[in-house]
């Protein structure tokens, strides 16, 4: 079971021996609680640049008759694919629909009024957009590496990354940083970043095996 913000707190100070009221630099909002609970944010910010295809999901969303955009789902991290369905056909890359660069698919548009089934896409701030402007209403199924919609902030939040595959990945890496931003203890910081490097490269192998195709090499 998944647990919660406080609760990953508290095991740190727990391992790192430390008191969570004691106060640093005389500041009451300061202290070794809030501390730690900064090196799990930056945690999991990191994983998120580095092990973002750990979390996969999928959505459906519908652009309207006449129009080209939608805005992708809050926990959207990256794209994987889009598909939509017409009249019982399935398209994506096969049947030619296509992933190009934004600038590349705006610059299409020099006939606002042109309709058709969609041939091309691209995404720009979590929005999707396709080429020609549907000429029915279109849904989508969205395939996206997944991020949570809010970081945490309260002790009963949680986090996707708090999962039991990769809670520990967040403690060693959120402890590195504890270490080394403010308790000053660059090498045990080091020992604890060396720890969560070979946790993520355990990660990648076990996924590697569960995928049909490689995420990346270790």
């Amino acid at each position: 079971m998944a647990i919660t913000f406080g609760n990953l707190a508290t095991q740190i100070l727990e391992d790192t021996n430390r008191d969570g009221s004691t106060l640093l630099n005389g500041a009451a909002s300061n202290t070794y609680e809030t501390a730690v609970k900064r090196a799990i944010i930056t945690a999991i910010k990191y994983m998120e640049n580095s092990l973002y295809w750990a979390f996969k999901s999928s959505a459906q969303v519908t652009i309207t008759k006449g129009t080209k955009s939608i805005p992708l789902p809050a926990d959207f991290l990256g794209l994987i694919t889009v598909q939509f369905e017409v009249s019982s056909g399935l398209y994506s890359l096969r049947e030619g629909f296509l992933n190009i660069p934004f600038e590349d698919l705006i610059a299409l548009y020099n006939n606002k009024g042109e309709q058709g089934i969609p041939a091309k896409y691209a995404i720009f701030n979590n929005v999707l957009y396709v080429y020609p402007l549907v000429s029915a209403d279109t849904t989508f199924t969205v395939y996206y590496y997944q991020k949570d919609t809010f970081y945490p902030v309260n002790d009963d939040d949680r986090s996707i990354w708090f999962s039991d595959e990769t809670v520990d990945a967040v403690r060693l890496k959120a402890m590195e940083r504890f270490y080394h931003d403010t308790l000053q203890a660059p090498e045990i910081a080091q020992t604890y970043a060396l720890s969560a490097l070979d946790f993520e490269k355990d990660l990648m192998r076990k996924n590697n095996t569960r995928q049909n195709y490689p995420i990346m090499s270790t």
